[in-house]
């Protein structure tokens, strides 16, 4: 199959969208979802589908991260919950921002490129990391 033909639609089957990988599962259609069609609001879309998944991985990573470092912390004697839930609202807007450049760098990088662009995209992007 061409990678024209990877679209969200045309591998669907029984009206449930599959991803790339053959015999794909449930995790591995998340993981490895079929690219968006070449079109403007189709790759836009594409990305808005999967901008809730992403925040809630950076949440989830985020509350362990505080966690931990607040045990941290709080061994030291240095508790300060203001400071990290500071930070954590900073990388939480950073990494919508950066998840934000995801479909404009592509569709920048579809109308350089043409044809010789394989479809590209990424379920979370690496955000502020």
């Amino acid at each position: 199959m061409k990678h024209e033909n990877l679209t969200d639609t045309a591998l669907s089957s029984g009206g449930s969208t599959r991803g790339i990988v053959p015999g794909g599962t449930a995790l591995g259609d998340f993981l490895y979802p079929a690219p968006a069609e070449r079109r403007v609001w189709a790759i836009i879309g594409w990305w808005e589908k999967r901008r809730l998944p992403c925040n809630l991985i950076v949440a989830a990573t985020g509350i362990v991260t505080i966690s931990v470092g607040s045990l941290i912390m709080g061994l030291n004697g240095e508790f300060l919950p203001f400071i990290w839930l500071r930070a954590a609202l900073v990388w939480a807007i950073m990494a919508n921002v950066c998840y934000t450049l995801g479909p404009i760098a592509e569709i920048a990088l579809q109308k350089l490129f043409v044809r010789r662009l394989l479809p590209a995209g990424a379920p979370c992007s690496s955000g502020p990391a």
